[in-house]
């Protein structure tokens, strides 16, 4: 699911950034930035994945902004900022992760794959604190899901967010619970 929002960010990154001034940026491609994220966070419904989606989101785009002239991610930040007054925007990791990588002219297919990548190598890497699970094993269950990730990152491709969906209720279930647990290691 995630993969489709990355790419429809991509796109949106990639397009027309010739059409940003330093006031301001074309109002649709503002609305098309919200709707995306809104979509996303309207997918998520436990509120600790919905919130650490939109931390890593709103942190990632604000330093890749930092590195120099980008007008799509100023645009974003900007849009996002705008909106949180009125009714509250975020913005998802997928979605910024695309948009940065669109905004930096990188290859669409190579980024889709980069975030599946670095999303499933943050799962290894909590499952290592958690579990006997030393680095070599790691490695090799990442090595293992790359057929995986190549297939999602195609599935992805013939989709579009308005399509997305994602229906695994035991984890919303258990991260909607999160929060009452006395103990807990991780944010989300």
């Amino acid at each position: 699911m995630e993969a489709v929002f990355c790419r429809e960010a991509f796109r949106l990154g990639a397009s027309g950034a010739e059409s940003f001034s330093r006031e301001g940026f074309p109002e649709e491609w503002g609305e098309k930035w919200l709707e995306l994220n809104g979509r996303l966070s309207a997918l998520k419904p436990a509120r600790e994945s919905r919130a650490a989606s939109a931390a890593l989101g709103r942190n990632f785009l604000a330093a890749v902004a930092a590195l120099g002239d980008f007008p799509p991610l100023r645009a974003a930040l900007l849009a996002s900022r705008q909106s949180a007054d009125a009714k509250g925007s975020a913005i998802h990791h997928a979605a910024a992760f695309g948009l940065a990588a669109g905004a930096l002219g990188l290859d669409e297919e190579r980024a889709v794959l980069a975030y599946l990548h670095q999303s499933v190598a943050s799962l290894v890497s909590a499952c290592q604190r958690l579990l006997p699970l030393g680095q070599s094993d790691a490695l090799r269950i990442l090595w293992n899901l790359k057929p995986a990730m190549i297939a999602a990152a195609a599935r992805a491709g013939a989709h579009v967010a308005s399509d997305a969906r994602c229906f695994m209720p035991l984890l919303d279930w258990g991260a909607m619970e999160h929060t009452a647990l006395r103990t807990r290691l991780f944010v989300s």
